[in-house]
This record gives C-alpha cells, sequence and structure tokens, in this order.
C-alpha cells in the first residue's frame, strides 16, 4: 500500500476512525472524512482532523465520497451501508480501522474473540503478560485503537475482535488466535446466526502452521472450528480433556494444562475472572508465549475485572448495588443470573438485537431473581416472552434509568442485590 498515492475515505468518527484518520495523516496520505451523525462531539472532532489535513465531505455526497481509493470503515458502520454498496459495485477496496492497524504495527499480535468474555480474557492475558514483565497492551474492541499504536515498540499487543471489526478483517493473522464461545448476538445487524458463525470463524481464516488456535472444547459452534486447520490447536474445557486432547481443563475444581496441575480454583479466583473458561483460556496463551506458569496465579490474584461486569458499585442500607452493563446479550446475562449468591432485583432491557429471550426467563424463573423491572426499546418484546413464561413480579418501566434504580431500590429487601 503506498499511502502518498492513494486517498482514503474514513467513514465514521468513533474513536477508532479519528485514530486511523490522525495516523494515515501524520503518514502523509490524503484523507476524506464522512460522517451521518451529528453531535458537538463529533464536530470537534472533524475539526480537530481538518486541522491536521483532512477534507470533509458533506452528509449524502456520496459523488465525493466515492473518487477515494479505499474505504476505510469504523466498527460502528455495517458493510451493508449503501456507500459500502457503492464501493463494492466499483471494484474498490473497503478494509477498516482494526485492519489498517494491524498492517503499520512493529509487534507481534494475539486475538481473542467470542459473544462473551473477550474483554476479560484480553485484560487477564495482559495482566499476566505484564506481570511476567513483557511490555504487553490490550486493545482493540476492548477501548484502544489498534492504530493508536502504531509506531509503539511492544513485545506484544492482546488485541479484542469484536464481530463488527471481523466484518473488514480479511489478511488478519495473529500469532494466537482465541474463540471463547459462540451464541446468538447481533442478529439485527447480521441478520442470521450463520452469518455470525461465519464473521466469528474469520479470526482463524489465515492461520498457518506456525500459528496457534485456542478454542473451547465444550462449545458446540466453536469445536469444529478446529477442522482443516493448519494452526495448531489448543483446547480448554471445563472437564478432563481426552487423552489425546492437549489443553487447559478442570478436574475436581483443579487446574491442569496437560497432566500438570497448576492451583486450585477458589470462589475468589472465580469472582475476579468471571468465568473459568476467561481464566482457562488465558492460561493457553501463556503456554503458548512461554511464561512461566508459576507467575499465573499471582496475576491473578491481583487482577481486579473490568468496569461494567457484574461490578459492585456500593451497599445502600444492607442493599447492594452492581453494574452488569457489559452483559448485553442474553447468554451474557444468564451467565450473571446464574452467579447471583443473594436474592435479587434485576434491572433488564435496552435495544433489541434480534435475540429470544426465551432461554433467559426460563433461567430467571429458577434463579435468585425476586423481581424484574423491564425498560427500553424492547420492554414490550421481553413482557411478551414473560407473558408465555408465566413470570410473576415483573414490573414494565420508564425507560429512565434512574426511575429504574430508584424502582428496584424502593422494592428491594435488606440483604439483597
Amino acid at each position: 500500500m503506498f499511502l502518498k498515492a492513494q486517498s482514503f475515505l474514513v467513514f465514521g468518527l468513533s474513536r477508532s476512525g479519528v485514530s486511523i484518520a490522525e495516523k494515515l495523516l501524520s503518514l502523509s496520505a490524503k484523507v476524506y472524512l464522512y460522517e451521518e451523525l451529528e453531535s458537538e462531539k463529533i464536530k470537534e472532532k472533524i475539526n480537530f482532523l481538518i486541522e491536521k489535513g483532512a477534507i470533509r465531505i458533506k452528509k449524502g455526497d456520496y459523488n465525493s465520497c466515492l473518487l477515494s481509493d479505499i474505504l476505510v470503515l469504523s466498527p460502528g458502520v455495517p458493510i451493508d451501508h449503501p456507500l459500502c454498496v457503492e464501493f463494492r459495485k466499483r471494484g474498490k477496496k473497503i478494509t477498516g480501522e482494526a485492519e489498517m492497524g494491524v498492517k503499520f504495527v512493529n509487534f507481534p499480535y494475539v486475538a481473542v474473540t467470542g459473544t462473551n468474555g473477550k474483554t476479560t480474557t484480553c485484560a487477564l492475558i495482559t495482566k499476566i503478560l505484564q506481570n511476567a514483565s513483557f511490555n504487553a497492551e490490550s486493545m482493540g474492541n476492548i477501548g484502544t485503537p489498534i492504530s493508536s499504536f502504531i509506531g509503539k515498540n511492544l513485545d506484544i499487543g492482546v488485541m479484542e475482535i469484536s464481530s463488527f471489526q471481523l466484518e473488514t478483517l480479511n489478511d488478519f493473522c495473529p500469532h494466537i488466535a482465541c474463540i471463547l464461545n459462540i451464541t446468538p448476538d447481533h442478529l439485527d445487524r447480521h441478520y442470521t446466526f450463520q452469518n455470525y458463525l461465519f464473521l466469528k470463524r474469520k479470526i482463524l481464516k489465515n492461520l498457518t502452521e506456525s500459528e496457534f488456535a485456542v478454542l473451547n472444547y465444550d462449545d458446540e459452534n466453536v469445536k469444529p472450528l478446529a477442522e482443516n486447520l493448519k494452526a495448531k490447536v489448543i483446547y480448554f474445557s471445563k472437564s478432563e480433556l481426552p487423552e489425546n486432547v492437549f489443553g487447559c481443563f478442570i478436574k475436581e475444581n483443579k487446574i491442569y494444562l496437560g497432566k500438570d496441575y497448576l492451583f486450585d480454583l477458589s470462589e475468589d479466583i472465580l469472582s475476579k475472572v468471571k468465568s473459568e473458561y476467561n481464566l482457562l483460556a488465558a492460561i493457553c496463551f501463556c503456554h503458548i508465549l512461554k511464561v512461566d506458569l508459576n507467575l499465573i496465579l499471582p496475576a491473578v490474584n491481583v487482577f481486579k475485572g473490568i468496569k461494567h461486569r457484574n461490578e459492585f458499585i456500593s451497599s445502600v442500607n444492607n442493599i447492594d448495588f452492581y453494574n452488569d452493563s457489559k452483559a448485553t446479550n442474553t447468554s451474557a446475562t444468564i451467565i450473571a443470573v446464574n452467579e447471583l449468591k443473594k436474592d435479587a432485583v434485576l434491572i433488564l432491557g435496552g435495544r433489541d438485537k434480534g435475540e429470544d429471550y426465551g432461554e433467559l426467563f426460563e433461567k430467571i424463573k429458577s434463579s435468585r431473581v425476586k423481581n424484574v423491572i423491564l425498560f427500553g426499546e424492547n420492554k414490550y418484546k421481553m413482557l411478551k416472552t414473560v407473558t408465555e413464561k408465566n413470570l410473576n413480579n415483573v414490573i414494565l418501566c420508564t425507560d429512565d434509568l434512574q426511575t429504574c434504580v430508584f424502582l428496584s431500590y424502593s422494592i428491594a429487601k435488606s440483604g439483597e442485590e
């Protein structure tokens, strides 16, 4: 790619869009900006980039957009957007911030995807590597754009990769690629589970014999992805693995890597890593990267988890408040419900992503959730499922989250969550 001889249209000025536009400008590329959303914050970002030499194209001016050689999408812009379709019709390249980022970083990288647990697993891997004196950083969907690390010297980059990013990842080839799990999610964008599954498996597409795939042996959608892979495969499982399968697993509440016992899985450890699978996958990464396995447990013990993932906020009059807003799909919410140690009031709702809520409310019926408060765009769809499942103690609330919190506090009893 000869940057000085090509023009780039950056579509979507999210954090990643601004980052890649700024990096391209610093490398003397000609950069055009296009954004269909409007806000003061976006206006500030546009002005910031214009000062650095970018050129803004007005909303709806597709003719000017199509003069660019390469379309660089932010993850929030779907690959079937009309502008993307027009670029494709003309045989022009469409890429994303993540793909552009890995083209220009000068350090090796590993990657994690999956429906749930990506952020925690990436943060945990990074913590262990840093504890082992690696100059390692988390990046990607976890919050810091990959392109912001262009020009920086790291021992390794730990990348969280979402299905949105995978839409535009074609040449991506991490040294280790991990798929934690795959359950239906983002069907409002990807339309079918088959499309979603196809995108997730793209993270394995370019692996060669010198790379590694770390896969969930227990997940019926992940395990078969090992077939026809050139890469070496290492599995993780909550149960003892067969003799001829190497990986990390749990047996009688003890963690093993192959035949080697590592340490016991305690309640305290589980509260930090949120899921056994997150920890098992991280250990597989450490094995491949030749980290001293004795350094894993000390790092786990000081790991603080991530914000908004079953995060304790405060206790008021012996009523505990937790923030689990990272649980943006039914499978993540089910995990959180299963972790409840006390009776709880659950505030539930948000944007509808095309999921079926039947399994979720079946789990809620048999859980320690005593009251459910529904709010948000999908509250009426969830209410329909509640009626079908004959679930009691469900309240339909205003879409104001503060009101929902006050309501939950008013009906919670001392000692509940």
